[in-house]
């Protein structure tokens, strides 16, 4: 067991995106795959990636319990959304010259995240790394929640109180009911195109 920052990182309507274009699945997937690239690309060390899935990008960070770590996590998080929004951007300015209805669908694909402290357990099958326990689980319960947006970051209170940030602007605490957990405190937070822990005001 070893402590760690947990990253999840997925896109909001991939599965309506594909469905909107069976008829250009190849390219539909293309301009996903373009996305995902996007949030690998700008992720810098030290997260280490170690699971991509579908629409879904995966990150850890080993943990010294430090709160600039933390808040060095939490930067990059923000960069990954500024990064995702200007290629999303792109492709659909591409689509205005190309004449490309696909790519005129990409600003409906937005981004979400959960950020997570915990403990996890690390093995290998087959020689692929894999990240288990029951925090990883936790995480991963928490993309599948209420909050009525397609946008946002979830800071598990694992994860913030390991931090020295305030609360950001716009952000709020709130209960989510997971599956063998019961009710888990989060802060559910908005990104901004330029946001970033240093411009944050209390709530």
């Amino acid at each position: 067991m070893k402590n760690i920052f947990l990253i999840l990182f997925d896109i909001s309507g991939y599965t309506r995106f594909m469905q909107m274009h069976r008829d250009q699945v190849v390219h539909a997937e293309e301009i996903v795959v373009e996305l995902l690239s996007s949030i690998i690309s700008s992720a810098k060390a030290p997260m280490t990636l170690y699971e991509i899935s579908g629409d879904s990008v995966s990150f850890y960070v080993d943990s010294d319990e430090n709160p600039g770590s933390a808040n060095e996590v939490w930067d990059q998080v923000n960069r990954v959304f500024s990064t995702f929004r200007k290629r999303a951007a792109e492709l659909a300015l591409e689509s205005s010259l190309l004449r490309c209805k696909t790519c005129a669908q990409t600003p409906h694909l937005e981004l979400k995240a959960v950020v997570h402290h915990c403990e996890a357990v690390f093995t290998r099958v087959h020689g692929f790394p894999k990240i288990a326990g029951p925090d990883v689980i936790l995480a991963h319960r928490l993309l599948k929640n209420s909050i009525d947006a397609r946008e946002y970051i979830i800071a598990t209170s694992g994860f913030y109180l390991m931090t020295s940030m305030v609360v950001p602007r716009g952000a709020r605490w709130q209960g989510e009911n997971c599956d063998g957990f019961g009710e888990i405190g989060v802060l559910v937070c908005y990104p901004r195109p330029r946001f970033s822990p240093e411009s944050t005001d209390a709530a």
